[in-house]
């Protein structure tokens, strides 16, 4: 992690992050799957839009990827620099964030979608220092719940094992040449696959679901992470479930998003001068309207 080598980047884009984190790069390309754009970007001080699906191309023209969870985006030091990139990306002339996409009104929540993870007092202060810059700007922010599922943890996993599975049969792998935990996960997408492949219904009721709950708001403020990164290296070589556990403790944040497929962008704010990402989710083609409200909060210091 160039803003302390002793840390990981966050992955699994992390090459990406940092790359432009050191100034290797003024942008980069991700895949997020689960959080692999927003959590690099979070722990790299950068941001990072994962688009709504289907918004943009996939690679290798695929129409869909890990049972529709993945998407392709831009990670850059500036709100400003992602939307160019996601302009272009999408094939539409540059259009930098606009002032007239900046929101009335955002809901606040600091829950965990998934049923671990505290969150560090860090970033807490993230949030609700975020919260009260966006007040300080004339938006309307109120603190409410998101309806997160039971099932939204299952329904996930379910995906992710499935798609692993997928793409270790595509790149024609043997079990045997895989670290044993991602393995772990192929053999569980392949007993799922043989039932059946994860279908949409779930997905659509989760986002019909949060978009009621949203109504009349602009967008959700939540965290991007529950806490900084690991040690450099620590993550390697552990098994199947200590590394989703750890994980899951760690980033609980960002698969909802996937599931639901909406746009969401992480955004760095300042704690005690360090920065710590904070998450802003909106409805289907919000990205402009979050890269808006992006551009105004990034590195700004908050109030602890």
């Amino acid at each position: 992690n160039p803003r302390d080598p002793a840390l990981d980047p966050g992955g699994s884009s992390g090459d990406s992050a940092a790359a432009v984190a050191a100034g290797m790069a003024t942008l980069a390309l991700g895949t997020d799957g689960g959080g692999s754009i927003r959590i690099p970007a979070a722990y790299c001080g950068l941001v990072g839009l994962k688009p709504g699906r289907g918004v943009l191309p996939l690679p290798g023209g695929a129409d869909e990827h890990w049972c529709g969870l993945s998407v392709v985006g831009p990670i850059a030091r500036t709100a400003t620099d992602a939307a160019l990139m996601y302009d272009v990306l999408r094939g539409a002339d540059p259009d930098p964030p606009a002032d007239e996409s900046w929101p009335a009104t955002a809901l606040l929540s600091v829950r965990s979608p998934f049923p671990v993870g505290r969150l560090d007092p860090d970033h807490r202060s993230a949030v609700l220092g975020a919260a009260a810059l966006l007040r300080s700007a004339a938006v309307r922010v109120v603190q409410a719940e998101p309806p997160y599922p039971l099932t939204l943890t299952g329904q996930w996993t379910r995906r992710w094992h499935a798609g692993v599975a997928m793409d270790v049969a595509a790149l024609g792998l043997d079990t045997a040449e895989l670290e044993p935990r991602t393995a772990t996960i192929a053999r569980k997408g392949r007993r799922l696959l043989r039932v059946a492949t994860p279908g949409e219904r779930a997905p659509q009721r989760w986002q019909q679901r949060f978009l009621a709950w949203l109504d009349r708001h602009d967008v959700l403020l939540c965290p991007a992470t529950a806490t900084g990164p690991f040690p450099a290296g620590q993550p390697a070589g552990r098994r199947y479930l200590s590394t989703l556990v750890r994980s899951a403790t760690r980033m609980p944040y960002t698969p909802a998003w996937n599931l639901a497929g909406l746009p969401a962008v992480v955004v760095p704010v300042l704690v005690d001068g360090r920065p710590v990402g904070v998450q802003l989710v909106g409805r289907p083609g919000d990205e402009h309207r979050l890269l808006a409200t992006a551009a105004r909060l990034e590195r700004r210091p908050v109030d602890m």
